[in-house]
């Protein structure tokens, strides 16, 4: 009679392969949404290409697994001398597991770099991910060659022997895989402060990927403390894959529009956004010329800006709505702001539309991208510098 426990073989596969197939049904709905917004994101075809390959890297995760479970529980159920390590599947699951967790590992140090540019941070985050790779590799390699040892689960002498022999390849990995989720946990960006603290928990834990480094803690500690012919740590283990793709499609689909696709073909700056005189009537051409067709009132975007002095800012612009369908003028904002300016003016200045510091004809930008709205903000700073010097020689005569 056999001292291995089917509890820890048999069982930590079967709760193992549940658990990844649960994550897996999970991760079906935020794989179609990043697909179904990738028109509005304007995403690049290697970006598409990275999300195909996650969801193809997880289906056939997903599949073996189950496929191993069918082999332990039903085609093999007879053999009470088999062993789930001694079947080809259990590598092909795991390179297909690691793989997905490595390309999250990769994306998100890429993120920490684009972010931060900082070289130190991201070079230890390159190096953790390299002995990543060095381990899967390494375990792979070991979990194909003792295969033969659990062949016959009477056999203590070849069980032993087939554990010591990956003790070693085991704990490398795990423990690289673990400095390379803190790493880039660490690194990675919080939730904005504005949020409610659960809601700025849960997203911040999802999208740093904290959920993978308390994965591998697991994995590595049921590895360490009871590896002879147990497989516990493959409840954890087999998981890891879907765990990290769940952090990359989080981080995914919490991305903010393209504000090029949010803007019209054309953007005029001026002081303030325009605002009715005191009879309630429009200052101005309250008509909005796009390269395809004409918008009246309801179309006009402006630029609102109080000329700060970084001009390397992302400006904000906004919707004004003119309105008369109760009989009065009214102006409505669109309530989604499409670009940020910290030093944005909120309140009325001399040189809005309309004021004796009006600034005429306000800068009219074709192509509405982030370095044309610089230079359309240094064009109009030029404009009020020389409007004031006209002002002060007239003022001289």
């Amino acid at each position: 009679m056999s001292s291995v426990s089917l509890s820890k073989t048999l069982g930590a596969i079967l709760i193992g392969t549940y658990v990844n197939s649960c994550l897996y049904v999970l991760a079906l709905f935020p794989f179609a949404q990043v697909i179904s917004r990738r028109r509005p994101h304007a995403d690049s075809a290697w970006l598409l290409v990275a999300v195909a390959a996650f969801f193809t890297l997880d289906t056939l995760a997903t599949v073996a697994g189950d496929a191993l479970v069918f082999l332990s529980m039903i085609a093999f159920a007879s053999n009470g001398n088999y062993l789930p390590l001694q079947s080809l599947l259990l590598p092909i699951l795991f390179i297909l597991s690691a793989v997905s967790a490595l390309m999250t590992r990769l994306f998100l140090g890429l993120r920490y770099w684009k972010i931060t540019e900082k070289a130190l941070p991201t070079i230890v985050l390159g190096l953790t991910l390299l002995a990543t790779v060095a381990g899967t590799v390494l375990l792979a390699i070991t979990l194909f060659q003792t295969r033969s040892f659990f062949a016959d689960i009477d056999n203590a002498a070849a069980l032993q022997q087939g554990a010591q022999k990956l003790k070693i390849p085991a704990t490398f990995f795990l423990a690289t895989s673990l400095a390379c989720d803190i790493a880039t946990a660490a690194a990675s960006p919080r939730a904005r402060a504005t949020r409610e603290p659960f809601t700025r928990i849960c997203t911040t834990v999802v999208k740093s990927n904290v959920f993978g480094v308390l994965f591998s803690i697991g994995a590595l500690i049921a590895f360490v403390l009871d590896m002879e012919t147990s497989t516990l740590w493959l409840v954890l283990g087999l998981s890891i894959g879907r765990i990290h793709t769940h952090a990359t499609l989080r981080l995914l689909n919490s991305r903010r529009l393209d504000p090029r696709r949010q803007l019209p073909h054309k953007v005029e700056i001026t002081n303030f956004p325009f605002m009715p005189d005191s009879t309630g009537s429009l200052p101005g051409s309250a008509t909005f010329k796009s390269s395809s067709h004409s918008r009246v009132p309801t179309g006009l975007f402006t630029l609102n800006t109080s000329l700060a002095d970084d001009t390397e800012s992302v400006y904000s612009t906004e919707s004004m709505s003119y309105m008369s369908t109760t009989g009065h003028h009214d102006f409505k904002r669109d309530p989604e702001s499409v670009l940020q300016v910290p030093s944005a003016s909120r309140t009325p200045s001399p040189g809005a539309r309309g004021g004796h510091d009006s600034i005429s004809p306000p800068v009219l930008i074709e192509d509405p991208t982030p370095a044309n709205l610089n230079a359309g903000i240094e064009l109009l700073r030029e404009k009020k510098e020389m409007e004031k010097g006209l002002r002060a020689a007239v003022a001289r005569r």
